[in-house]
């Protein structure tokens, strides 16, 4: 096989990864570099030849996770070329979007192999801050890459996660995430995470307004797992997304632990909100629902510093009393974790992606080779 990183040896986000054998031609993500979706730039077409433009020469896209710096392009693939992505992160996706994706989709569902041409892939699941994101198992004629994806180890999935790599042993070629590359600290995992929020915030406040990204599950969990004796719920938004997903704990049909947000809310609560729900807090507060609340912030700060409208709806929570707290932790693996994989797997050779600095994996991680943008490497 042959290895080409179109873009991402040196860039966070937009990473696109090309796979060719003997017969088959495949892509990984098409998405937006993450600089990009913070600000909202508006998407154009990468013009890649065969792929966005000219003539079809792609047998398939797959899609790791609908992060918009990984599908956020895919509006520009060109119509023959089929589009993999996982069964339920398409209807997620396509809530989100409030419509259906326009173009030939093919489902994939996690542990089960299919092929493309002479390409024989398995998508597992691996941990990562969003919803069923996948990595790729890819063999063709005794020889094997790991596109591992974003992904970390200190989410509800890391057991899995690690099981799974386990499976992915001796592999050839790994294509790991280098996010965090050029930072020396450890991340909180979400179970820690989770007792603050427990132990350090819950008991000082009556009302805990959640503000959390759409398709961060596992932070949902961290505040639900929290909640003790305070009632929960989901805004209409994340009732949405998880009504019907694989994590039972955040279903409205099949937790009664989880309540759907509604005038009759009590006074003892937690409560996800978005940036429109701010004149629906200002009515609460009005009413003396929020005698005595909180919002914690839980997402990336680097929202606050390129949104406008995240930073107005802070300022206005602030405004009305409301205490602001930031906690977070990171969705992508840390130092200690990439070292791990590599001990993991034991993969012959390791490219990293998805990061602004590259060469830093050679102390890290002793499979590392350095390639740019648009080299290709045989496998």
């Amino acid at each position: 096989m042959k290895v080409r990183i179109i873009k991402g040896t040196n860039q966070i986000g937009g990473c696109i990864t090309e796979i060719i054998s003997t017969k088959g031609r495949i892509i990984i993500d098409l998405g937006m570099k993450v600089s990009d979706v913070l600000r909202k730039v508006k998407p154009s077409n990468p013009n890649i030849e065969g792929l966005t433009t000219g003539t079809a020469l792609y047998d398939g896209l797959l899609i790791t996770h609908i992060h918009d710096d990984h599908i956020g392009l895919i509006k520009y693939v060109l119509d023959e070329i089929p589009i993999y992505i996982e069964k339920d992160s398409k209807r997620v996706y396509e809530i989100i979007k409030n419509k259906k994706i326009n173009h030939k989709i093919v489902t994939f569902e996690f542990d089960k192999p299919f092929k493309i041409k002479d390409l024989i892939i398995t998508p597992y699941q691996n941990d990562h801050s969003c919803y069923n994101s996948a990595m790729f198992l890819i063999k063709n004629n005794k020889k094997s890459i790991l596109h591992v994806g974003d992904c970390r180890n200190h989410g509800y999935l890391s057991n899995l996660f690690i099981s799974n790599l386990k499976k992915c042993k001796n592999v050839d070629l790994l294509i790991a995430d280098g996010t965090s590359l050029g930072k020396a600290k450890d991340y909180m995992s979400e179970e820690m995470l989770s007792n603050r929020l427990k132990k350090e915030i819950y008991p000082n406040y009556n009302q805990i307004l959640s503000f959390i990204s759409l398709t961060n599950s596992d932070r949902i969990l961290s505040f639900y797992y929290a909640k003790g004796n305070k009632k929960f719920y989901l805004n209409k938004e994340h009732e949405n997304i998880y009504k019907g997903s694989k994590i039972k704990e955040l279903d409205i049909n099949k937790n009664n632990q989880i309540h759907t947000y509604n005038d009759k809310i009590e006074s003892n609560f937690i409560l996800t909100v978005r940036v429109n729900m701010l004149d629906e807090i200002k009515r609460l507060k009005q009413e003396g629902k929020l005698d005595n609340a909180c919002l914690v912030y839980s997402m990336a700060k680097k929202y606050l510093l390129v949104r406008k409208e995240i930073r107005d709806f802070i300022l206005e929570i602030k405004r009305l009393g409301i205490k602001v707290i930031f906690l977070q932790t990171s969705g992508h693996a840390d130092n200690k974790t990439l070292s791990y994989i590599e001990k993991v797997l034991k993969p012959k050779k390791c490219v990293i992606i998805h990061t602004k600095h590259n060469k830093q994996g050679k102390r890290l991680l002793n499979s590392y080779i350095y390639i740019k943008d648009n080299e290709v490497l045989e496998v």
